[in-house]
């Protein structure tokens, strides 16, 4: 009979894939305390960036900090009184929903649309990202008159127009200060 080692037992592999696991979780731990910081500085730069491609007038932006509406994302008021940003979210067929963000300059009329995020279906839903459907924002009131849906993905394009309307709701209350 053979003498029961501890190699031999059961409780050393066990062991041994504690250690390694202990010790690729913290080089995980590690590494995203050097990469946290870079990455939300990054998204907060482009974030900026689209604000800025979505109002061209503003010079710079402040956020405007209030209890925000369901599908409301973020406001910023741009400091040069140019206008405003809302980033919005409607569901569409997808969701996970589409994210909108709408420059409204300070007579409400549309500078310019973005989506930011679409998880729609490739192909179809995801036709609203794409300029020939966000361009016909541009320069459009609160109505919305002439904005017409893209054949075949009426859903998606429904989403991308409550979010505009979304975003002109809030406009509504941002730009009185209330």
């Amino acid at each position: 009979m053979k003498k029961n080692s501890f190699k031999n037992n059961l409780a050393y592999p066990v062991l041994v894939i504690v250690v390694i696991c202990l010790v690729i979780s913290s080089i995980l731990v590690y590494v995203q305390g050097i990469t946290d910081p870079i990455i939300t500085k990054h998204k907060a730069e482009a974030a900026k960036a689209a604000r800025i491609e979505v109002l061209s007038d503003a010079d710079d932006f402040e956020k405007i900090e209030m209890e925000l509406p369901e599908g409301v994302i973020d406001v910023y008021k741009a400091k040069n009184g140019a206008g405003f940003v809302i980033t919005t979210k409607a569901i569409g067929y997808d969701s996970s929903g589409l994210v909108v963000m709408c420059g409204i300059r300070a007579d409400g009329t549309i500078s310019k649309v973005k989506n930011l995020e679409n998880s729609e279906t490739p192909g179809l839903g995801s036709k609203v990202k794409e300029e020939p459907y966000t361009s016909q924002y541009d320069n459009k009131d609160k109505s919305l008159s002439g904005v017409e849906s893209i054949a075949g993905v009426t859903r998606s394009s429904k989403a991308f127009e409550k979010a505009v309307s979304i975003a002109f709701d809030i406009f509504e209350t941002v730009k009185e200060g209330k």
